[in-house]
């Protein structure tokens, strides 16, 4: 199998499962998705994305002593971008209607995957943080998922998402796809399940882990969104907030002068 070397640890990963990956050659009129799974309980289609840390970054790393920038931690346009991208791929070649189709990111880039993980998560769930007071009247902050837009909302037909990061894998699913049940026969999906590494929503919500704002509300009109999960879950004071991330680099040649022992360590 011809594959470039960001899909080898997916395809790895696969294999170790014992499931069947076909290679999916690109079309010349239009762009599919990666891979094919023909021995699982359904057909799988799977669109395979690697986040590499951008050239500005790495660039102005070389050439300056500090380095600081500014991410959000909530839902990136970017990432959204990507998503609908994915599904068109996916779309291309899903004309059964019993395809299971997912995404698959590899999170390989240095030097924080985790705020790219966080971004993904926000943006497939439409996540943002309700700061609240709780019972011991502590104020605290708690995901509220799909206050905002949701691509899982939008892309009924990606039933779910797996994130593979140097902390591990974990599979994201769509509760608003039909294809769920189908999801959640699959081998692929019982081995993240067996081993912790699904997100369930609903359970979350129950363990008071996360909101989830079940409403037709209008996404754009945030103090609607808002009054709902004050009245669904009787806070009596909340408010939503978007978390950033600052973030400070800078690079130690490995040549560099060993620190002088201490008294103490002579």
């Amino acid at each position: 199998m011809d594959l470039l070397e960001h899909e080898k640890p997916a395809v790895e990963i696969l294999n170790a499962l014992g499931l069947m990956i076909e290679k999916i050659q690109e079309n010349s009129i239009s762009k599919t998705c990666d891979f094919r799974i023909s021995n699982d309980t359904s057909p799988v289609l799977i669109e395979h994305k690697s986040r590499n840390e951008d050239e500005d970054f790495i660039r102005d790393l070389q050439t300056r002593k500090i380095v600081s920038r500014t991410r959000p931690l909530y839902r990136s346009n970017r990432i959204a971008n990507i998503v609908k991208e994915a599904v068109k791929q996916l779309d291309s070649l899903g004309h059964q209607g019993n395809e299971v189709k997912l995404l698959w990111f590899s999170l390989l880039f240095f030097p924080d995957p985790e705020v790219a993980y966080d971004q993904i998560f926000a943006t497939v769930y439409g996540s943002s943080g309700i700061v609240h007071i709780d019972t011991t009247g502590k104020a605290i902050s708690t995901d509220c998922l799909y206050f905002n837009h949701s691509s899982f909302h939008r892309y009924p037909q990606l039933a779910g998402v797996i994130i593979d990061q140097p902390k591990g894998l974990t599979f994201f699913k769509n509760n608003f796809s039909p294809m769920i049940q189908s999801l959640e026969h699959l081998r692929l999906y019982c081995t993240f399940d067996s081993d912790g590494g699904v997100f369930k929503p609903h359970e979350a919500e129950k363990n008071g882990a996360i909101f989830i704002a079940d409403t037709d509300e209008d996404r754009n009109d945030r103090n609607l969104i808002l009054a709902y999960i004050k009245n669904k879950y009787r806070l009596k004071y909340a408010y939503n907030i978007e978390p950033q991330s600052h973030e400070a680099y800078t690079r130690i040649p490995r040549n560099s002068p060993k620190r002088p022992k201490s008294s103490d360590e002579n």
